[in-house]
């Protein structure tokens, strides 16, 4: 799965905040799957199996990660819109 466009305005506008406040140093990534950020080795982390697959198949409206060369392309911060 790929990372898609934003979705509506809020999402917009709050993306061109964080990146006015956070400059260069981290990326925003819009609609970003939650299998791309969490390990799906782990035991469901105790969730059942329906409660699992609808959270591992959700997107986050904005994922922040470092950009800095040579840092951890983890996940710093996670955003939802709602």
């Amino acid at each position: 799965m790929k990372p898609s466009d934003v979705l509506n305005e809020n999402e917009s506008a709050l993306m061109d905040i964080l990146e006015t406040v956070l400059g260069n140093r981290f990326r925003c990534c819009p609609q970003i799957p939650l299998s791309l950020i969490c390990s799906q080795t782990q035991k469901n982390y105790g969730l059942p199996k329906y409660l699992w697959q609808f959270w591992i198949y959700s997107r986050v409206d904005i994922a922040i990660i470092d950009q800095a060369c040579g840092a951890s392309r983890k996940v710093k911060l996670i955003i939802e819109c709602q």
